[in-house]
């Protein structure tokens, strides 16, 4: 598996939205062994309230969830954030089918379960990584410690 050099870099925060808690340790394990800060949440409802006070430089998102699945968070980003679609990461083991009633065009990626875990690393840094003009900030804190609430600028805010 690639290591990450995050020794000139700053933390890339990550939202976990994904009602599987052993995945959801699964991911943190790897996800801060490569240097990422994370924050878990187990539901949409969840993740859309942490998205009105933090932000993100990815979102890592199941869409079969309880209380508010990944399908109306993406309506949600859609009619109200449509730049963090580009900052969403869709990872599921939903059929084709209901795959296709999605616009996977408007996501940054659409990864299956079961996932190969250096393509998951290399998806959500790259994610992460994107300018700062993708970067939809809703007004919030960054999870990382900026508590100006003003948009991240530089390299891969």
């Amino acid at each position: 598996m690639a290591e990450r050099n995050v020794s000139n870099m700053k933390c890339q925060t990550i939202l976990i939205v994904d009602d599987d808690r052993p995945l959801r340790i699964l991911f943190e394990a790897l996800l801060v062994r490569h240097g990422f800060v994370l924050d878990c949440v187990e539901n949409g409802a969840e993740a859309i309230r942490r998205l009105s006070t933090a932000s993100y430089d990815a979102i890592l998102l199941d869409l079969m969830m309880p209380v508010t699945n990944g399908f109306d968070v993406l309506r949600e980003f859609a009619a109200k954030r449509p730049a963090l679609l580009r900052r969403t990461i869709i990872a599921t083991g939903v059929n084709d089918r209901i795959l296709d009633t999605i616009d996977r065009e408007s996501v940054f990626a659409v990864l299956r379960k079961p996932f190969d875990i250096d393509q998951l690393i290399d998806t959500i840094s790259r994610c992460a990584s994107q300018p700062a003009d993708h970067f939809d900030h809703w007004g919030g804190q960054r999870v990382d410690g900026d508590e100006s609430g003003s948009p991240q600028t530089g390299p891969h805010a």
